[in-house]
């Protein structure tokens, strides 16, 4: 979710149904009281949660062109 990834692609490469996938991104933005997935994680960042794990997906995931 950090690196931009839509529903399809987290639910491909976590092998999950996309159902699910929705379910889960609803549920973090309901916990983190955020109305968007970017205020989600804004607010993770914020609190040292995602500093490391975004640094690799980065290095994990090829750029979007």
């Amino acid at each position: 979710m950090a690196d931009g990834a839509t529903v399809p692609e987290i639910a491909e490469q976590l092998v999950l149904s996309t159902g699910t996938v929705r379910n889960y991104v609803a549920r973090v933005l309901t916990k983190l009281h955020a109305r968007t997935r970017v205020e989600a994680v804004t607010i993770a960042t914020e609190h040292g949660w995602l500093r490391h794990s975004v640094d690799a997906v980065r290095r994990s995931r090829p750029l979007r062109r």
